[in-house]
């Protein structure tokens, strides 16, 4: 078990560093701000692709561990749920804007639940198993 929680860690310590160093470049001005949307449309379009590829192609249906996929499901709807409704309820001031409301609300629960899973979820899936 050790030898899996050190993978875990040092994957968690590398995806916090690569954040961190950009975090960093964004605050410094080390890229302008073409360089930003030309470094968006090149992970957006073609690195994220070529890993989202390159993992599945790789994946076999039978090393899916199937509790771990059905409880970070369970755990990503309740978050939703949870997230919309508290913005529904701490946002609502009556009459009309309903709509716009549960849009807004729903935004912020797909932030809340779907953010980091290409950023984190790969490395740290590929430590782990």
């Amino acid at each position: 078990r050790t030898p899996t929680m050190v993978s875990f860690a040092s994957s968690l310590l590398a995806c916090a560093g690569i954040m961190s160093m950009g975090y960093f470049a964004g605050r410094v001005k080390l890229i302008d701000e073409r360089g930003t949307g030309a470094m968006g449309v090149f992970v957006g379009r073609f690195a994220l692709p070529a890993l989202l590829f390159t993992e599945l192609e790789s994946l076999s249906l039978g090393e899916i561990d199937m509790r771990l996929l059905v409880s970070v499901s369970i755990a990503k709807v309740a978050m939703f749920l949870g997230v919309m409704g508290c913005s529904l309820s701490l946002d609502y001031q009556g009459g009309g804007g309903f709509r716009r409301l549960v849009g807004v609300s729903a935004l912020r629960a797909i932030f809340c639940t779907q953010s980091n899973d290409f950023a984190l979820g790969v490395p740290i899936m590929s430590a782990l198993f």
